[in-house]
């Protein structure tokens, strides 16, 4: 902190300045001399002798919006470390933040028309707690659970501290998260596998090679329900870069992989890095392969050189297979491969049985472990290595009694 002279008053500078960001602007200016360039402070606040100042700006250069904020000191970043679908769910956040809305006040001078706010115009110096209060209500009338507002307000908040680094803003607005009610997650039963398993024939997508869709149905069900995959880390059906389970994640050698295990087991091992987490943390997931879910893997070796699933893409005939072969076993609209983020679904997630089939019978937290989810804390990550007690439970726990009469 140095001190500064105004007229007729010496004030202290709070915050300290960064070489390059320092402009002049405003009527109240504090010079400091640090033996290089003069730098200029904008007063932000003055309380008796103390002042807090900030990067000033050019009159001529507008302070940006938040959507500029985002692409200016956001995205560069994120490209490197985050997945196309974190970026999306970004850019849709601020398209929603973008939108026409019922402003905080009847009369507000910052609208184009009386009592409408647009908070994507708005330059990111305006943005208060009343603005981000009015964008809440408003998507909670239209409809959007408090879950879905709150994955917006992420992106918001990390906008808005992104501009206070930069110096644009003197604080950060506040941004609480709605109160979401906790409710039990519906999940798939065993039953409801079971009778889903019998009626893959219904389905009519995909056909590869010798295979019908029900083997390709039925791989996919052993799956999820064994490891509780993410439907994007075992096929791919989106016109994207995912590619599913590839044969170079799977090992029929039964010496374990990683070389810090001595461990064996007949049937194999799975080696792959979920796609969700790949740019985050990185970390592989290494379970042993199950005798069933060995046998409908070995359904499509040699049909493709990379991916196990060799499937064409098209989300909309995924959906429409995945319908037909819901409607054939009696659950149509109750059943989902995945979870649906939404607090008010009653659809039951086949990778969320999975895991409460693990945790009912098997110890401790392998569930966890099985289904790729994050480690708990420093012991769970470092110092407990649940492998062994996977391959005990991998062929033990509770399978449809279709399963057996698979391939």
């Amino acid at each position: 902190m140095r001190a500064v002279s105004f007229p007729e008053v010496t004030v202290t500078v709070v915050v300290r300045p960064e070489p390059g960001q320092w402009n002049t602007e405003g009527a109240e200016m504090a010079t400091i001399d640090e033996g290089g360039p003069v730098r200029r402070l904008r007063v932000v606040r003055q309380t008796g002798e103390s002042v807090e100042a900030q990067p000033s700006r050019p009159a001529s250069e507008p302070v940006p919006t938040l959507a500029e904020i985002w692409h200016r000191h956001i995205e560069p970043s994120m490209r490197l470390r985050r997945s196309a679908r974190t970026i999306e769910a970004d850019r849709e956040a601020l398209r929603r933040w973008s939108c026409e809305i019922p402003g905080p006040t009847e009369q507000n001078p910052r609208t184009t028309s009386p009592g409408v706010l647009c908070p994507g115009v708005l330059p990111v110096d305006q943005i208060d707690d009343a603005v981000v209060d009015a964008f809440c209500r408003h998507w909670l009338a239209q409809g959007k659970s408090a879950g879905t507002v709150n994955k917006w307000l992420k992106t918001i908040k990390k906008c808005l501290r992104a501009a206070h680094r930069a110096g644009l803003i003197p604080s950060v607005p506040r941004v609480e998260p709605l109160p979401v009610p906790r409710t039990r997650p519906p999940f798939a039963t065993l039953d409801d596998v079971d009778r889903l398993y019998r009626a893959a024939d219904a389905a009519d997508w995909p056909s590869i090679g010798p295979r019908a869709p029900a083997d390709f149905w039925r791989t996919i069900l052993v799956g999820c329900w064994t490891y509780g995959f993410r439907t994007q880390d075992l096929v791919a059906y989106r016109t994207r870069a995912d590619e599913g389970l590839l044969w170079s994640s799977v090992r029929f050698d039964p010496v374990c992989p990683d070389p810090r295990v001595t461990l064996t087991h007949e049937q194999g091992w799975l080696d792959y890095v979920p796609k969700k987490t790949s740019r985050t943390r990185g970390e592989r997931v290494l379970l042993p392969i199950s005798t069933v879910f060995r046998r409908h893997l070995e359904l499509w070796n040699g049909l493709d050189d990379r991916r196990v699933l060799p499937n064409g893409r098209s989300k909309k005939s995924f959906a429409a297979a995945w319908q037909a072969i819901c409607k054939a076993a009696g659950l149509a609209g109750q059943v989902g491969l995945s979870p649906i983020n939404d607090a008010s679904s009653q659809v039951r997630s086949i990778r969320k049985g999975c895991a409460n089939n693990w945790q009912q019978v098997a110890p401790g937290k392998l569930a966890q472990w099985v289904i790729g989810d994050a480690p708990v804390g420093t012991t769970d990550t470092y110092y407990i290595n649940t492998l062994p007690q996977i391959v005990e439970w991998i062929d033990r726990i509770p399978i449809p009694e279709a399963f057996s009469a698979g391939p």
